[in-house]
């Protein structure tokens, strides 16, 4: 039978089996076995900021070990897990350091900056690497640029002076390992070992192959405090003492081989490249209109793919733009890129149904204004319209052609206009705040009008004239009625007239029937509220619209019911009350 079965024999077993003694509980043990292991394990009770820092230093020491194969897709994954860990230790260098970052963080993104640069300078050597790794520098490489720009006033002040500090580094240390000597030099009570082992009558011979933990020689105290104090003598700072290996010179060489480097990259910044993406601009290079256009071209091209992050297009289109100002490129050329930064702005918000962020509608506002304000100031020169194609596109020498649509653009600015507005709660500031936007974006809507007069045709008048009048039709003229009383000259200009004016042209010129439908509400809804009743019943009776409402879309209808809702007011206003019940009910 197995000796593994508690309290079994057999008979047929061999004598040489060993015996297997079972627990006895309820007795005290009496032989105890201690290992190396057990002996060496201590409890350490370290700080927050010890945890967050040594995070930190590990981290940097994967950055540097991959820098010296040019391992670029381990820097990049190294330097995001920095940047989070930093993040992490930031309540904590709050707290202790009075918010001032550490230096030794500070150095490594200085050398990390440096050694992309270096990277990335070197043509040829760029060659040489990986497809992966090429690719993991460019985006390494826009991320520190971007990354230490919150870090600039620290990174001056370092590269002023970057071994400045280094010495009183050490003296701290060094102090603090004297302080910390002078602790471990004060007498501690000697402990003596205690030996659990019973003394047994008459013992078994321990086979050659067997380790007993019975036999472990337990040193004495004096010897452990003797050996520790002469490995205190030995060690310099604190530094040295929990190295695993003293420093080579090997390592010696790769240090100063780093600070060459270092020196080496100062002496070239005057030559380093500015980059908007990957590729980057090179401030050595000559910026022509060709260049900046096929920049555009690039970023443009990015547009609707999953990976591309609208926000960064937007930047790099604002960044494009400066640097064709800065090389006064041609009007047409920045006009270009105002264009695309609008419809880069309307892309940025991927839902339809929801407005866009103030920031961005902001930045659009300021865009429309900026791009009517050159269609204007240079009406013989550009023309943007949606009819030219890309081959026909004209931006080196005058007379420039861009193609595109300014009334489009427009369209969709009065549209999220709207949508803003409905998303506010209207009995809060907020409402009032963007309620303020319709002055710019009237202003922008007269713009394009002035400009589609002079380009377009009948089509796009009519669309521009229908957003400038669903903007006036609901404000009440004071001037209307100070020239019916004879207070104001007959040839006053007021919003009746203005309405009558384009509505005529929209009833004229309009191939659409929705357009010349909205025209006609609007225009009756205007005369209502002035008290012009009969002129606002004509143009009810004339039109027929009670016949085709029901086809129309539901914001036609709604405008319908608010016209006659107005109208049966206006009756109402004008003692006609038999007409208010009839044109209300």
């Amino acid at each position: 039978m197995s000796r593994f079965f508690a309290g079994g024999s057999d008979s047929e077993s061999d004598s040489s089996e060993e015996e297997v003694q079972q627990p006895t509980f309820g007795k005290i043990a009496t032989t105890y076995a201690f290992s190396d292991e057990e002996e060496d394990v201590k409890r350490v009770v370290r700080s927050a900021k010890e945890k967050r820092y040594e995070e930190l230093s590990n981290i940097i020491k994967n950055i540097r070990n991959s820098k010296k194969i040019k391992d670029m897709s381990s820097i990049l994954t190294s330097f995001e897990d920095l940047t989070r860990a930093y993040t992490k230790a930031l309540r904590v260098i709050t707290k202790e350091e009075n918010g001032i970052t550490p230096r030794f963080y500070i150095r490594c993104l200085a050398e990390l900056e440096d050694f992309i640069n270096e990277v990335w300078e070197d043509r040829d050597g760029r060659k040489n690497l990986s497809k992966n790794n090429l690719k993991s520098l460019g985006t390494l490489r826009q991320k520190v640029r971007k990354y230490i720009k919150d870090f600039e006033a620290d990174m001056k002040k370092f590269r002023e002076a970057p071994d400045a500090e280094s010495e009183e580094e050490v003296q701290k240390v060094e102090s603090e390992s004297e302080s910390e000597d002078e602790d471990v030099k004060k007498p501690a009570p000697a402990v003596k070992a205690v030996s659990f082992k019973k003394e047994e009558k008459a013992p078994k011979p321990a086979k050659a192959d067997d380790d007993s933990d019975s036999s472990v020689d337990w040193g004495s105290s004096d010897d452990s405090e003797t050996e520790s104090s002469e490995d205190e003598n030995v060690y310099t700072s604190i530094r040295e003492k929990f190295l695993k290996k003293q420093p080579t010179d090997k390592e010696d060489k790769y240090e100063k081989d780093d600070k060459k480097k270092e020196k080496k990259v100062k002496e070239k910044t005057h030559k380093k490249k500015e980059d908007d993406d990957e590729e980057g601009w090179e401030t050595d290079a000559e910026i022509n209109s060709e260049l900046v256009l096929s920049k555009l071209l690039e970023i443009m091209s990015a547009r609707g793919k999953n990976r591309t992050d609208r926000k960064i297009s937007i930047e790099l289109l604002y960044e494009l733009k400066h640097i064709a100002e800065q090389n006064k490129m041609n009007i047409a050329i920045i006009a270009k890129i105002l264009f695309s930064i609008i419809t880069a702005i309307f892309d940025y918000n991927p839902k339809i149904s929801e407005p866009m962020k103030i920031e961005f509608w902001d930045k659009l506002l300021k865009a429309q204004q900026d791009l009517l304000q050159i269609l204007l100031s240079q009406k013989e020169t550009i023309t943007l319209a949606y009819g030219i194609t890309e081959d026909q596109e004209q931006l080196e020498t005058a007379p420039y052609f861009i193609r595109g649509c300014a009334l489009a653009i427009v369209e969709k600015l009065d549209d999220e206009f709207i949508k803003l507005l409905k998303e506010c709660d209207p009995h809060s500031n907020d409402y009032v705040e963007r309620l303020k936007d319709e002055v710019n974006v009237t202003k922008i809507i007269d713009s394009v009008t002035e400009y589609i007069e002079r380009i377009g045709n009948g089509n796009e008048i009519c669309r521009a004239y229908l957003r400038k009048i669903e903007h006036l039709y609901y404000k009440f003229d004071p001037t209307v009625l100070n020239k019916k009383n004879g207070k104001l000259p007959a040839s006053t200009k007021t919003s009746v007239d203005e309405m009558q004016k384009l509505c005529n042209y929209i009833y004229t010129n309009d191939e659409t029937d929705r357009i010349r439908t909205r025209a006609i509400l609007v225009h009756i809804y205007h005369h209502a509220l002035h008290d012009n009743w009969f002129q606002a019943r004509d143009l009810v009776l004339m039109s027929h619209l009670q016949d085709n409402i029901d086809n129309a879309d539901p914001p036609t209808k709604i405008l319908y019911n608010r016209m006659m809702a107005n109208l049966g007011l206006c009756a109402f206003r004008q003692g006609n009350i038999k007409d208010a019940h009839r044109w209300v009910f």
